[in-house]
């Protein structure tokens, strides 16, 4: 394969899960078909070395990818308000995954978690 076929496609491998974590930040954007009342920011400070996916699990039983948080970093995530409790699932790109307490939640909240490393 010429070299100029391998970087598209390791372009495009790339940029797959990049893309896949803004189609869920769209779909759940404030400005499309809510208002921010019925909306929740999710701040993740992750003070890991590994890159992190962030699972939101809502009370009702639904489970929301929020997106990927790169190592030693920080970004916010705003969903759909959807039940009075949630949980946070964490998946660590080279293995391992951890699941948060339960925690109360109101429409227009703002949560900040923290990974430690």
């Amino acid at each position: 394969m010429p070299r100029v076929g391998r970087s598209l496609i390791l372009s495009m491998l790339l940029l797959a899960p990049v893309l896949a974590g803004c189609a869920s930040s769209y779909r759940d954007n404030p400005f499309q078909g809510g208002s921010g009342e019925d909306q929740v920011q999710i701040t993740i400070q992750n003070q890991n070395f590994n890159d992190a996916t962030i699972w939101a699990e809502w009370g009702g039983g639904s489970r929301v990818r929020l997106g990927s948080v790169t190592g030693s970093s920080t970004r916010t995530f705003t969903t759909r308000y959807r039940s009075e409790v949630v949980r946070f699932e964490i998946d660590f790109l080279g293995g391992g995954r951890y699941s948060t307490q339960s925690y109360p939640v109101n429409p227009g909240d703002h949560l900040d978690l923290r990974i430690r490393p």
